[in-house]
């Protein structure tokens, strides 16, 4: 899947996205 990261408030969130 696509993995990204993103920052949210001051903390990293991960993201697995399956296609």
């Amino acid at each position: 899947g696509e993995n990204f990261l993103y920052g949210s408030r001051g903390g990293i969130v991960h993201l697995d996205l399956s296609q």
